[in-house]
């Protein structure tokens, strides 16, 4: 989890590789495969009503490399489909992560 005063705080373990370790998970062949840094999202309101303001909340920096495609390929791992489209709409990147792009 990511939070704006602290960056990942879970549990009170405040180090993204120790509670990855610890938990065995974003872990692909014994390397730690997730990433835990600023999503970038775009300042708005954050009281969310209704589902159709989710895209008005839900932009990010587009410049930020490692979530537009420092992903894993999901299909080719676990045969898993990622999906065509985003939650915006838009085409959505072979190795995005999360709501980045």
């Amino acid at each position: 989890m990511w939070s704006l005063t602290d960056g990942f705080n879970v549990n009170q373990l405040k180090n993204f590789n120790a509670w990855a370790n610890q938990q065995q998970q974003e872990i692909i062949n014994g390397n730690i495969v997730g990433v835990n840094i600023n999503p970038g999202f775009a300042p708005g309101d954050p009281l969310i009503t209704e589902a159709k303001e989710l895209s008005s909340f839900i932009k990010t920096k587009a410049s930020i490399p490692t979530l537009l495609n420092g992903g894993i390929d999901i299909q080719q791992l676990f045969g898993i489909q990622k999906g065509s489209i985003d939650f915006n709409g838009n085409a959505a990147p072979m190795k995005g992560i999360g709501a980045s792009f």
